[in-house]
């Protein structure tokens, strides 16, 4: 990486095989090869983007399920599970069931 990064007249080390750089890239030479770790480059940074990104998203599952009540009506039931801490299930449960028509749990 190193060698790489100074032939590219880069005068910092920047792990591009672990960014994702081919061995068939190394074999390229001038602007193919300065356009293949720009590639590899870009892709790791969007790649760390999305990790970092993923860390806010909030963990949940929700369910729902419709099914003929025995009185002969619908029922509708819903369900959620959280996967990380800080979620408001109750309201996103009332949420879903104000969504679809279904009067809010108690």
């Amino acid at each position: 990486d190193a060698v790489l990064a100074h032939s590219l007249g880069w005068d910092h080390l920047v792990p591009l095989l672990a960014a994702g750089l081919k061995r068939a890239d190394l074999r390229k030479q001038g602007d193919d090869l300065r356009f293949a770790c720009h590639r590899a480059l870009i892709s790791s940074v969007v790649a760390m983007v999305g990790l970092t990104l993923s860390l806010f998203v909030r963990r949940r599952r929700i369910w729902v399920r419709v099914s003929d009540a025995e009185s002969g009506g619908t029922l509708v039931q819903v369900a959620a599970l959280a996967r990380s801490e800080g979620v408001d299930l109750d309201s996103d449960v009332a949420a879903i069931a104000t969504r679809i028509g279904a009067p809010a749990p108690q």
